[in-house]
């Protein structure tokens, strides 16, 4: 289930905020304290710098209700990207085994449709 943004809806949701929990699209996030530490919204970002007391008009969550919608979200984002490398090596298999098929012009030529009542016979 693709989770949205709470400022964008019409956004899918990149990661969750690591002060307020709250999931936004890469639009709406920042990485203030370098890619390594999770990234936080820009109300959060701006309350953490100083420049903004008031964090946002959104409640922050507790810390076990963020720390599991964070874990849901990546765990359900594993997921779907497990999903779609299944179905790519799915489609990758089904088209290699359609390109070991003859093609009808290969089938033509090696006579392989001379059985055929009414065909006529190719001899080369």
């Amino acid at each position: 289930m693709p989770h949205s943004c709470v400022d964008h809806p019409s956004m899918r949701a990149a990661a969750a905020c690591g002060q307020c929990g709250h999931l936004f699209c890469a639009d709406c996030l920042v990485y203030p304290f370098g890619e390594s530490r999770p990234p936080m919204c820009v109300g959060c970002a701006l309350a953490a710098a100083g420049v903004r007391k008031k964090k946002s008009s959104r409640p922050k969550l507790r810390r076990s209700a963020a720390k599991s919608r964070q874990a849901t979200f990546a765990a359900e984002t594993e997921q779907a990207a497990a999903a779609a490398a299944q179905d790519a090596a799915r489609l990758e298999a089904e088209a290699a085994e359609a390109a070991l098929q003859p093609t009808e012009d290969e089938l033509w030529l090696s006579g392989a449709d001379d059985d055929v009542p009414g065909a006529w016979r190719q001899v080369f």
